[in-house]
């Protein structure tokens, strides 16, 4: 299939915005692209309603982004595993 970049991401996202579609999520954004041998490790940020931050960060927002690493196959675009990215 050899996916570009764009394809990856947006099956990522897709794939993202499903999986949590129960749980409110908001500003789903890419954050990383990163190639492995045949996959491509997309990491992707965004906010839980119901995270809430003792106080207003930088951002100026009270929720704070939980990053996720989506990683895709770049054979057929399925989606083969989800892991957790700290903050750095």
């Amino acid at each position: 299939m050899n996916l570009d970049t764009k394809q990856a991401v947006k099956f990522a996202k897709e794939w993202v915005a499903s999986q949590y579609s129960d749980e409110g999520i908001d500003d789903l954004g890419l954050e990383e692209i990163r190639w492995n041998d045949g996959y491509w490790e997309i990491t992707l940020g965004f906010s839980r309603r119901w995270d809430r931050a003792g106080l207003v960060g930088l951002t100026g927002s009270t929720r704070p982004r939980v990053y996720k690493v989506v990683t895709v196959s770049d054979a057929n675009g399925e989606v083969t595993s989800l892991r957790n990215r700290e903050a750095a």
